[in-house]
């Protein structure tokens, strides 16, 4: 994949999709779902939120704002990602509504027992936390 590319991902137990012609299929076998980001007129990001962070705990919103995932007003979509609902997740969806009030924040809880995040080839395995993508134009159907 270019190195540009932002992919976020998570290990799921049911993998849903559509098919080349349309139809609906789902494959019920433990994988991962890929989110991948690249659109040639957009711009795209992507960030982690930890809680064992390497060098110790850091704050939750300065681990989004380090990332770029907290620039007011520039995402209009994100994808977000963990393994577990909870009190991170309810601060990581506070900070993104509140920096990007239009957005179409949207994603899910993976099952298995980790995430994936990968940008300029460096790919992560997180074991708890957030992963989440960003782009600057929402989706048109």
């Amino acid at each position: 994949l270019p190195p540009s590319m932002h992919w976020v991902g998570g290990e799921v137990g049911t993998l849903v999709g559509t098919t080349p012609a349309g139809g609906f299929c789902a494959k019920h076998a433990e994988g991962y779902a890929l989110s991948l980001g690249s659109f040639p007129e957009a711009t795209t990001g992507s960030f982690t939120v930890q809680t064992d962070a390497p060098g110790g705990a850091v704050p939750v919103e300065a681990q989004l704002e380090s990332q770029g995932a907290l620039e007011a007003g520039k995402w209009k979509v994100v994808i977000v990602i963990t393994l577990e609902a909870g009190g991170m997740l309810r601060r990581v969806l506070h900070y993104l509504q509140t920096a990007h009030p239009d957005a179409a924040i949207i994603g899910g809880i993976a099952v298995g027992r980790y995430m994936l995040h990968a940008h300029r080839h460096k790919v992560q395995l997180l074991g708890s936390g957030i992963v989440g993508l960003n782009s600057s134009i929402a989706c048109r159907w």
